[in-house]
């Protein structure tokens, strides 16, 4: 689930109840997701909420009529929990937290998000259930007692992953930001970048309970090579929890902050983060931010563990009724993982593009080239043709993963994506009832509904917008139900990449060794 602010968390719901339905999630192993789609899938993967509440009912677009717009979204649901909250007083940003403790973007982004379903709590950790050794009682052991630890996996829900990103305090060095990921069992950065000043970046990952503490001081290498250390927490606000996870993978502000202090961190949000690298175990305090500076589209880390079949689902900024290159320039994620982006992109004032501190466009294509530079011409057009025609926007293709080192990427292996975008659907509007479609037709000209179905990131989204969206996300998998089923039919006759291993290269520390091998699938 890609990021993109209420737009993407709206449509990841709708895509979401819809892979629900249709028993997709149960058979899926990783769920994958950055900023707004966060803001969907963590709620989702830690909830004890039954998916009957936590999900509203399913409209055929002929029953959505204006009144049914506002009140689809059943009580204790997601989105009537979540409809019509600002996110106003997270953007402001606090000039007095202190290093470790959730900024104030993470503070309200979990009130909103995570609190109603009972894992927003700021003093609690995470883990899963299903490992090989309970690492669930491990964690617990570990922490003072009655410490809440959020736990995921239950009821054969798929492992989630949330992306993030690093930034290096150097101001010449580009790219800024580097790959990060918060996952129950373990976090961390899998590739090294050990260019970076005043430290190595990465390595591998740790257990969350050893993120944002003080480096190790002592290793015990066990017979298998793991390597096994203490660390020691700095009070317990810094125990990484979901509030600090997706509030660091949603904090879009941050990546418009050059380097600077803590002060500078504090006010454009970025997650001032003590932080100890798995190479050589160095530590600084360094700024964390929105993935969407690495990985919008939150696949890097599907494609470190070699998962053969994903569905790749993007909220999309704007329709393919232009020129392939005016629709690189306004998906540049997606470009970028083709290395499609145009090198000649220029801003509104003529200047050359840049993109999240990237000093120059080619190298936002190396950042992010992991499917060969053709496969983007026949995405577009294909996206191209289903918008004149109307359809739902799913696409199945092929590719050969390519070895990306920023991204910790090994490649060498053929993946199948579907893809699902959410551009304007005529099918799906012209099925609504007359009232409602004149209702759109009218609040698409301004406001929150400007450009529906690509509305722009507002500070808050009505129940109306929240239902429209995810109603039709929903739509397109029914549309496409053949197809889709088809192809879940041809992926589990295929297995995951090396069996769900962390990174070649990686490590894991603190502790005892935790990959997503150790996650047993029913």
């Amino acid at each position: 689930m890609s990021g993109g602010g209420w737009r993407a968390a709206s449509l990841a719901y709708g895509w979401l109840r819809a892979l629900h339905l249709m028993n997709i999630t149960n058979k899926a192993q990783y769920i994958s997701a950055n900023s707004g789609g966060t803001w969907v899938t963590t709620p989702y993967a830690y909830t004890n909420t039954p998916m009957a509440r936590f999900f509203s009912p399913y409209f055929e677009p002929q029953n959505l009529t204006t009144a049914r717009l506002s009140m689809s979204l059943t009580p204790g649901s997601w989105g009537s929990r979540v409809a019509g909250k600002s996110l106003l007083l997270g953007a402001i940003g606090n000039p007095t937290t202190m290093p470790g403790e959730p900024s104030a973007w993470a503070s309200n982004i979990a009130s909103i998000f995570l609190n109603p379903f009972g894992v927003g709590s700021s003093d609690s950790s995470v883990s899963a259930n299903g490992t090989r050794g309970d690492m669930l009682k491990a964690t617990r052991r570990r922490l003072l007692p009655a410490f809440p630890v959020n736990v995921a996996c239950k009821d054969n829900r798929p492992y989630p992953v949330v992306v993030g990103s690093i930034m290096t305090p150097e101001r010449q060095v580009s790219p800024k930001f580097f790959p990060f990921e918060f996952t129950p069992l373990y976090v961390g950065m899998p590739p090294v970048a050990d260019y970076t000043k005043p430290t190595a970046l990465g390595g591998g990952f740790v257990e969350p309970i050893g993120f944002n503490t003080l480096a190790p001081r002592r290793r015990v290498v066990s017979p298998r090579g793991n390597e096994s250390v203490d660390v020691a927490l700095l009070h317990p606000a810094t125990v990484s929890s979901l509030m600090h996870s997706v509030g660091i993978s949603s904090s879009a502000v941050a990546l418009r902050m050059k380097p600077g202090n803590i002060l500078t961190a504090n006010l454009f949000n970025g997650q001032m983060v003590n932080y100890w690298n798995l190479w050589d175990y160095n530590q600084a305090l360094y700024t964390f931010a929105d993935g969407g500076a690495v990985d919008d589209l939150a696949i890097m880390p599907l494609l470190r563990r070699g998962v053969k079949n994903i569905i790749a689902c993007l909220a999309t900024h704007t329709n393919p009724d232009g020129s392939m290159a005016d629709f690189a320039k306004a998906e540049f994620a997606l470009a970028g993982l083709f290395g499609a982006f145009p090198l000649d992109a220029t801003d509104n004032r003529g200047e050359q593009m840049m993109i999240h501190g990237v000093d120059d466009v080619g190298t936002w294509n190396e950042m992010g080239k992991v499917f060969p530079t053709s496969g983007f011409k026949q995405l577009f057009e294909q996206y191209q043709e289903s918008y004149r025609q109307g359809g739902a926007h799913m696409f199945p293709a092929t590719y050969e993963v390519l070895k990306n080192e920023f991204q910790g990427v090994a490649g060498g292996y053929t993946v199948n994506v579907l893809w699902v975008l959410n551009g304007q659907s005529s099918q799906w509007e012209q099925q609504l009832p007359q009232q409602t479609q004149r209702w759109l037709g009218r609040q698409r000209q301004s406001g929150a509904y400007k450009d529906y179905p690509n509305v722009y990131n507002n500070l808050e989204a009505p129940a109306p917008l929240i239902s429209l969206l995810s109603q039709q996300a929903s739509w397109g998998f029914r549309a496409k139900k053949d197809m889709v089923l088809d192809w879940i039919a041809d992926a589990a006759g295929s297995r995951s990449g090396p069996s769900g291993e962390a990174p070649k290269g990686s490590s894991s520390s603190s502790g005892s060794s935790s990959s997503s091998n150790g996650i047993e699938r029913g």
